[in-house]
């Protein structure tokens, strides 16, 4: 199984999210983040699973929540590197920088 790597970026986009969903509803905050370790778990797992979208970033779409995980793979390390996690509405290029 592969190792994970959340850059401070994508860790931001998570806590931002979180709040976002929380202050809409109580609990659906939490339902964002068990979707987001539910998508890690898979990455960890099967990682060449999902499809590259630019250079070598691949993307991971949710299924409950409009957001999809940005990552790379560093298969020499066995690593699984979080860069984005990104509302699909916003300018799709920052979704790749660091």
């Amino acid at each position: 199984m592969y190792k994970l790597i959340v850059r401070k970026r994508a860790s931001n986009a998570l806590k931002k999210a979180y709040d976002w969903y929380e202050n809409e509803q109580i609990g659906l905050g939490n339902a964002f983040i068990e979707e987001i370790q539910d998508c890690y778990t898979k990455l960890r797992s099967h990682p060449f699973a999902y499809h590259k979208v630019e250079y070598e970033f691949r993307q991971f779409n949710l299924k409950k929540f409009p957001h999809v995980v940005v990552y790379d793979i560093d298969d020499i390390n066995e690593l699984v590197i979080i860069y984005s996690i990104f509302h699909p509405k916003r300018h799709t290029k920052k979704k790749f920088e660091d």
